[in-house]
């Protein structure tokens, strides 16, 4: 993606349409990922495509390129992830060179069809066997970043697009494909973009949890990335808590993105789960396994854990009972590892699907371990329970917030800091 590259043209805009077997085959990884690509956020391949339709507030649409780049898995092995580099039109009239926004998505999905890099081209992509639609709703997220001049690069996490399970709220995968991520958008043959570009990370709800682990791992996992601030919305730091919180709500199926998930990276859950289960329960995992976020919505919305579960109980009940669930969760928690980077944190008061207590106790831990935080509280009251109304509405309402936040970061204007500042009260 070179400076003033060229939109791309209508014949390889088409040899990457959704049904197309070029398009097929650009999410079929190498049989071998380490062989294909020595770093992890080394480029598998890519190729040119189209964003569906022009962005609010830009001039033209961006340049864009379907990515497929090397990162770590759930698993600690080498696995092949897929996103979107999107080249911004407007100039950067911040300090220093251009910067890199590594946005993670929020809730998709779990099934293939549900990537935001495939959403982003049709910004609804249909499947008809079995049913499903995904919708690019990421667009706007990254619309907001491109606007303000930054390059953007959206994962699709693990699994996502790609062959094998999306591993749903991994803290480790979140974190490592996220910053794999802004690495590949750094070596994209002929970017703009310098090796010392200034990075920031940014996420809703499921991308905020990935954007949090990102800053948590950055100076660990990927030292050279010149990362310089991240904003965690609404993210999911402590999965017990959501468990009891979306239990009989509209995303009640998000358990079940959980529970495969949690299998990717610690196989020992398995016959744990299976044991907890009825018929029904291993039912909603396998049919979970291949939707998107509304599909599973129309199929298990509202519907109540104990439906699911052989003896009953509630799920959040039987797993608060099984150590070795517990202490596969408690590998996910999130607050243990002070940020490199300050970092923006949002916490949603009357959220119906990610708790505020465990945000908030994301900024207290992050704030005890001495990292610089600013903690926001959106005070939207609460509309229709169970809806997620109060968990989504947000997201638009603080786009531009966060935009603030991050040119400042890369502007190098000193960050809020409310560590020691008490709450607002509940």
């Amino acid at each position: 993606m070179a400076v003033g590259a060229a939109a791309p043209t209508a014949s390889a805009v088409d040899a990457g349409s959704l049904d197309s077997p070029r398009h097929i085959a650009f999410y079929t990884p190498p049989a071998d990922v380490a062989a294909a690509a020595a770093r992890n956020g080394d480029l598998l391949r890519h190729e040119p495509m189209r964003v569906a339709a022009g962005l609010p507030g830009l001039p033209v649409p961006p340049v864009a390129e379907r990515i497929m780049y090397r990162s770590t898995g759930a698993a600690g092995t080498p696995v092949a992830v897929t996103g979107t580099l999107l080249q911004s039109p407007r100039p950067w009239t911040g300090r220093g060179t251009r910067p890199l926004a590594a946005v993670a998505p929020g809730t998709q999905g779990q099934g293939d069809l549900c990537a935001p890099s495939r959403g982003f081209e049709n910004l609804l992509s249909i499947q008809t066997a079995p049913p499903s639609l995904g919708a690019g709703y990421e667009i706007m997220q990254a619309g907001v970043l491109l606007d303000a001049g930054f390059d953007v690069v959206v994962t699709d996490l693990e699994g996502l697009g790609t062959p094998g399970d999306h591993t749903y709220v991994d803290r480790a995968s979140s974190a490592y494909s996220t910053l794999d991520a802004a690495r590949a958008a750094l070596r994209m043959p002929g970017s703009r973009l310098a090796p010392d570009t200034p990075v920031v990370f940014s996420g809703y709800s499921q991308g905020g949890s990935a954007a949090a682990a990102a800053a948590e791992e950055a100076a660990r996992y990927a030292p050279e990335l010149n990362a310089v601030g991240a904003a965690a919305s609404a993210p999911p730091a402590d999965l017990v808590a959501v468990l009891d919180r979306i239990d009989g709500s509209l995303i009640v199926g998000a358990l079940a993105y959980t529970v495969n998930s949690l299998k990717v990276g610690n196989p020992e859950v398995g016959p744990e789960f299976d044991r907890l289960l009825n018929d029904r329960g291993r039912e909603l995992l396998e049919v979970a396994r291949h939707q998107c976020i509304a599909d599973s919505i129309l199929t298990f919305g509202l519907q109540e854990t104990p439906a699911f579960l052989a003896d009953g109980r509630r799920a959040s009940e039987a797993i608060r009972e099984n150590p070795v669930i517990m202490a596969a969760l408690d590998r996910q928690r999130i607050g243990r590892i002070a940020p490199s980077v300050p970092v923006r944190v949002q916490g949603n008061l009357h959220d119906d699907a990610v708790p505020y207590g465990q945000v908030e106790q994301l900024a207290r831990d992050w704030c005890d371990l001495g990292a610089t935080v600013e903690f926001v509280t959106d005070p939207t009251p609460p509309i229709l329970p169970r809806s997620v109304i109060n968990h989504l509405a947000p997201m638009p309402m603080h786009v531009l917030d966060v935009q603030r936040y991050l040119v400042d970061r890369v502007n190098g204007v000193p960050a809020p800091n409310t560590c020691g500042v008490a709450p607002p009260p509940r």
